[in-house]
Formats: structure tokens, C-alpha cells, sequence
């Protein structure tokens, strides 16, 4: 299953990315066809920005309100895949990432993504207890009790 995606990525998406540079490039030429690249990346950037900023307030709230920020959390990863297939070269993986930075569309591979690792994954708290669910929140702070030691530094 590995060799297969490692097959894919590696060898069928840069032949299938050159082929559609090729074929855009012949039409409308290659000038507007790097022109095109290079206005789709910049344009995805300035919006992956602004997505991850959302994004990394989004983690910081939650985890104010003493929440796991699964869904925030796989959303700043998205966001940074989206980033990546931005700053490769080639219209398909433009368009790619230009699709996973939309909202809805990050939301169904987030809701994928989410299931994928409750099904493989378990979320135990520090004192060993199951979790609920990814969101629950804490149910109150634990005291613990510490010793200062006072240290000095010699030179």
C-alpha cells in the first residue's frame, strides 16, 4: 500500500503535472502559463496566511477554555499541506492546495482525517484516564505539591 502511494506521489504526479504545463503552455503559451503558476501561488500564499493566522487563534482559544483542539489542530496541518502544494511548481498541485483552502473543503478532509485517527488512536490524560471525546473539557485543576530549591550560579 506505501510502494503504491510512494508510486504515485513520485512517479504518476510530476508526469501528470508536466503533461497538463505542457498541453496549458502549447495554448495559451508559456508565458501566461508561468504567469498563471506564479499568480496562483501568490494568491494562495497571502490566503494560507491568513487561514493559518485564523487557525493558530482558533488552538489558542480552545486550549484557553481548557479544550483538546483536534479540529483546530488538523486544520493548521491542512492548511500547511495546502502551503506546500502552493509552493510546488505546476498547475495541479495549485489547484490542489487552492481547494484545500477552502473552508468546506478542508472540513470534509478534516471530518476524513478526524476519523481516520479515532479509529487508530487513543487520547489518555496525564493521570491515565480515557477521554471522552477529542473536546471535552478538563474537568478541574490538579494541585501539586513542589519544592523550590534555591541554586546559584558560580563563575
Amino acid at each position: 500500500m506505501i510502494g503504491l502511494i510512494f508510486l504515485l506521489v513520485f512517479v504518476v504526479f510530476p508526469i501528470a503535472e508536466l503533461a497538463v504545463l505542457i498541453k496549458l503552455g502549447h495554448s495559451i503559451g508559456w508565458l501566461a502559463t508561468i504567469a498563471l503558476m506564479l499568480g496562483a501561488g501568490m494568491a494562495g500564499a497571502a490566503v494560507a496566511r491568513v487561514e493559518g493566522f485564523k487557525s493558530a487563534m482558533r488552538v489558542r482559544s480552545q486550549m484557553a477554555h481548557g479544550t483538546l483542539p483536534a479540529a483546530e489542530v488538523f486544520d493548521g496541518l491542512l492548511i500547511a499541506a495546502a502551503g506546500l502544494l502552493l509552493v510546488l511548481p505546476g498547475i495541479l498541485s495549485d489547484i490542489l492546495g487552492l481547494i484545500l483552502l477552502l473552508p468546506p473543503t478542508r472540513k470534509l478532509v478534516r471530518q476524513g482525517l478526524m476519523h481516520w485517527a479515532r479509529t487508530r488512536f487513543r487520547v489518555v490524560q496525564i493521570g491515565g484516564e480515557e477521554q471522552e471525546g477529542a473536546g471535552t473539557p478538563r474537568r478541574g485543576d490538579q494541585i501539586i505539591d513542589a519544592r523550590v530549591i534555591e541554586t546559584r550560579v558560580i563563575d
